[in-house]
């Protein structure tokens, strides 16, 4: 029987972030490595604005 090693994709990491005035939302730990001073954490983010009328909706880069 064979197997096949090929690399796969990373799969980011569940994390809870707290943000300034208590709030927390759910993000992803995409990677980490340690650095001189300590670690460095690439962790993505929900993004949010406000919609025209009622509510919010996705934001989006750019």
């Amino acid at each position: 029987m064979t197997s096949s090693s090929a690399p796969s994709e990373p799969v980011p990491v569940p994390i809870r972030v707290l943000l300034p005035g208590g709030q927390d939302v759910v993000g992803r730990l995409w990677s980490k490595r340690q650095v001189r001073d300590g670690w460095w954490y690439e962790v993505g983010l929900p993004a949010y604005r406000n919609r025209a009328g009622p509510g919010s909706g996705p934001g989006s880069q750019g």
